[in-house]
Formats: structure tokens, C-alpha cells, sequence
């Protein structure tokens, strides 16, 4: 499934206003919460439940990833429904 970027409605990890922590990768930012991610991820799990400096961070930068890949992990993870913008 394709994001269109010029459709209104947004997906909860699009919106600036969501989310407790920023992923980035690549030239992407990700709103997401840690709790989600560590629900599903060893990886998140170890990051956030650690002394790794990255469980302090409100911004992450991931560089062994890639974008499209890690927006497949979400499109899975969160809860399938849209946020509504009306403008």
C-alpha cells in the first residue's frame, strides 16, 4: 500500500503531534511510541530498556535501515485507521 502524500488524511506516525519518541531514516521522520515498538521489536525492546543513550532521546537517527522498509514494519504494527484532517 502506497502512502499518497497530498491526501489529507495522515497516518498516526505522519503527524508531528503523535507519538513519544522520533525515528529517523534516511530523509524521514517517524511519530511514533516506544510502547508499540517495543511490543513487537526485540531490537526496540533492548534500545528503550537499557542504559543506551537512545532511551533518553526524543529523536533517533537509524542509518542501517531504510525508510521504506521500516514504514512496512509500521503499516503492520499500528492499529489500521487514519487520522482525519479537515482544512
Amino acid at each position: 500500500m502506497e502512502i499518497d502524500i497530498n491526501n489529507k488524511e495522515k497516518y498516526h506516525w505522519e503527524d508531528e503531534n503523535n507519538g513519544d519518541v522520533i525515528i529517523k531514516i534516511e530523509d524521514k521522520k517517524f511519530y511514533v511510541y516506544k510502547s508499540i515498538l517495543v511490543l513487537w521489536s526485540k531490537y526496540f525492546e533492548r534500545m528503550f530498556s537499557s542504559n543506551m543513550k537512545e532511551s533518553q532521546l526524543k529523536e533517533i537517527e537509524i542509518k542501517e535501515k531504510n525508510s521504506k522498509d521500516f514504514l512496512l514494519v509500521l503499516e503492520k504494527i499500528y492499529p489500521p485507521c487514519k487520522l482525519q484532517y479537515n482544512n
